[in-house]
This record gives C-alpha cells, structure tokens and sequence, in this order.
C-alpha cells in the first residue's frame, strides 16, 4: 500500500488503522487498508509550530487517542488527547520530544 506524506506510527483502533504522516492522520479501513480519511486530524491543530505529530497511541477502555506533540523540539512537549470524532479533548506537559506514549491499565 502506497501512503503518501512520510507515513510513521500508527494505531489501530476497531476497524481502522490510524497512521502519522506529516498532513496529520489518516484513517485507514483495517478490512482493505483503504483510505478512508486523509485527514482526520491536522497535524497544525496538533502542533501549530511546525505542524508535526510524533506519536500516537489509542486506549481501547477510554475510547481515547493521544498524540505526541514535540513543539519547537527545543523545550517540553505535550500529548494532546482527542476523541474518535476527531474533536480535541485535552492536553497536557510531558518531556522534551514525546516519541513514545505508552497506554497503562
């Protein structure tokens, strides 16, 4: 499958496989890896810096994505949580370039 925009992490999330690329994300159908949305979430409403999401992780229980947001690269960064609609829910400070996220039950 051809993705276009760099494609990077991804996480799957009931019948979708949700994947970086430097638009923002996009939603792929898990059945026949179609796209189905190329842009469900813009990078540039994740990180107005430099318009770069650099992680993401899906917590099945809380029906909730969280992405990586490393800002300017040079101080911390935050993880900006987001419903399955796309809407913004929340954010929050964390380290310096947020690469990882890691769900814990």
């Amino acid at each position: 499958m051809d993705l276009p925009g760099n494609p990077g992490d991804a996480a799957v999330v009931d019948n979708s496989i949700l994947v970086i690329n430097s638009s923002g994300i996009v939603r792929l159908n898990s059945n026949n890896l179609s796209i189905t949305d190329s842009t469900f979430i813009k990078s540039s409403e994740v990180n107005p810096i430099f318009s770069t999401i650099y992680s993401i992780a899906y917590d099945q229980s809380k029906q909730k994505l969280y992405l990586g947001n490393p800002k300017d690269f040079q101080q911390n960064g935050e993880v900006v949580v987001y419903d399955l609609r796309g809407s913004e829910l929340s954010r929050f400070d964390c380290g310096i370039n947020p690469g990882t996220i890691v769900i814990k039950d």
